[in-house]
């Protein structure tokens, strides 16, 4: 899993990258997250019914 970062940039109105994170997320803005992405799994999909 890779998560991209990105920020808005108040005097130019443009997004700018700010991070790109494999293995833990951790960003203050606009709020602190630490993720740690290797402990999330893919949703398992239901049963074909075929």
């Amino acid at each position: 899993m890779v998560v991209y970062v990105f920020e808005l940039e108040p005097s130019t109105g443009a997004y700018t990258s700010t991070g790109i994170f494999h293995d833990r997320m951790k960003v203050s803005v606009p709020f602190p997250v630490d993720l740690d992405l290797t402990a999330i799994t893919p949703r398992r999909r239901a049963a074909d019914p075929q």
